[in-house]
């Protein structure tokens, strides 16, 4: 069987991937995009810039969004990305979703455990 710790709160998910994706934009990831675009040519297909954040920050420095739109469509992208993953995990067959009222950012794996340790005793 698979399992899938989900918090009850989704509120809390949503939080922790915004500020996952800030602290992403305050480390580089603006200046890595610049130099991969300043490294091809403009016509040049990259596939690996179609991807979530990726094409937002690449459309802002290529004056098509400006960084308030970029900040807002990336975690639109995100959480749209979130929602299509989770649709994905819980049709999976034998996928056990295991509901977390506590779930922090910090603490996932000591959370992961306290979750299956309920399942397992209700098993019981």
């Amino acid at each position: 069987a698979n399992f899938l710790l989900f918090p009850e709160d989704k509120g809390l998910l949503k939080d922790a991937l915004a500020q996952r994706y800030d602290q992403m934009l305050a480390h580089g990831w603006v200046q890595e995009v610049r130099g991969i675009l300043e490294s091809y040519a403009p016509e040049t297909v990259l596939p690996g810039l179609k991807t979530v954040g990726y094409r937002q920050i690449a459309a802002c420095l290529r004056g098509e969004l400006d960084e308030l739109q970029m900040h807002h469509a990336g975690l639109h992208a995100t959480y749209a990305l979130l929602k299509r993953q989770l649709t994905w995990m819980r049709q999976t067959k034998g996928t056990r979703l295991l509901s977390n009222h506590q779930t922090a950012p910090s603490r996932p794996l000591h959370d992961a455990e306290v979750a299956l340790r309920c399942w397992i005793e209700k098993q019981l």
